[in-house]
């Protein structure tokens, strides 16, 4: 007969419709806790600026960390998460609301989400943990989320070209690697709705911000209840990409670093190069003379680019219609016969 443990049996309770009891008197997410906010990505879709700008001016809500948001969500292996632990250490014992923004919750770009199994995960995670929450998702049209994601790769010390950035990888289950798959939207954002509830998940395309940061920001704020001047936020770009003579010049000299980059070569690896080379890009890219940033469309060819389209253009569709939102507007893939 198998010995019983109370805070074992708790441990392994993770319905998040578990009874307000088992969460404790401190942390029980159906008596009056704080609303929590959960930005979960996309990455490279203004999460930068949701950091370093609107999170920290809403008056009436606290941003969590990202060290600890990491820690307590992102780190523990599947057999070791604890949904009520993970709570009380990002939430604590006091009342006030909560932000919890860090762009890889929804997955790692350069990953595929670890296959698509790790997305899925800690979406369940953040179900469990915070059953309370509002989930807030920004997306950015595929077509410049590729172009946008390569040139992250070369500036984190990639050497290989684009095709083979993009080619899919031989074993992903063992070693995934950047995958199209990732950027299916509406199956990321089907999979929130199914455990927050629609009503819960806040969806806005990136381009939104782009157009109009001040009308985002106070759309953004009545969402989500937040009280924030938007007189106080800078709407100037951030972490803003490499221009083409950068991202080239980076690219050959990414061969003599040490630092390990999947699809990538080294010629001879110096030690503490990379670190280097970050700090001269960053400064040479504010330089005009390196060239304009780049598109896709500097990449690829025609042909290639609608082949990407492709993958995308009826759940583009289909999302756009559930929540309303103006993806043909902002250039997203559509079906050609009904842009």
């Amino acid at each position: 007969m198998r010995d019983t443990n109370p805070d074992d049996d708790a441990r392994e309770t993770r319905d998040p419709r578990t009874p307000p009891g088992e969460w404790g008197v401190d942390s029980d997410p159906r008596r009056g806790a704080p609303r929590v906010v959960l930005h979960v990505g996309f990455p490279k879709a203004g999460s930068t600026w949701l950091q370093d700008e609107l999170w920290p001016r809403a008056r009436n809500a606290r941003p969590i960390p990202r060290p600890v948001v990491r820690r307590e969500i992102l780190v523990p292996s599947q057999l070791a998460f604890d949904a009520r632990a993970a709570r009380r250490a990002v939430l604590g014992r006091g009342g006030e609301r909560a932000i919890l923004s860090e762009e890889e919750l929804v997955g790692n770009l350069h990953n595929g989400g670890l296959h698509g199994a790790m997305s899925r995960e800690i979406a369940e995670r953040l179900a469990h943990a915070f059953p309370d929450a509002h989930v807030v998702i920004l997306l950015r049209s595929q077509l410049d989320m590729i172009a946008s994601a390569y040139k992250q790769y070369v500036e984190s010390g990639g050497t290989g070209s684009i095709h083979r950035f993009l080619r899919p990888a031989r074993s992903p289950h063992k070693t995934p690697n950047f995958s199209l798959d990732f950027l299916d939207y509406d199956a990321h954002v089907r999979r929130f709705e199914t455990l927050f509830g629609a009503d819960a998940v806040h969806v806005h395309p990136f381009e939104d911000l782009r157009r109009d940061g001040r009308a985002f920001a106070q759309r953004l704020a009545a969402d989500l209840d937040l009280d924030l001047d938007p007189e106080e936020i800078s709407y100037s770009p951030r972490n803003v990409g490499f221009r083409r003579g950068t991202r080239r010049l980076l690219r050959v000299l990414n061969h003599f670093h040490d630092r390990e980059i999947p699809n990538s070569s080294c010629i001879v690896g110096v030690p503490g190069l990379y670190p280097v080379l970050k700090r001269v890009a960053a400064q040479l890219n504010r330089a005009p003379w390196m060239g304009r940033h780049e598109t896709l469309r500097d990449f690829l060819d025609a042909e290639s680019i609608e082949r990407i389209a492709d993958r995308y253009r009826e759940s583009n569709e289909e999302l756009a219609k559930r929540r309303d939102l103006p993806l043909a507007v902002h250039g997203y893939p559509m079906p050609r016969d009904r842009r």
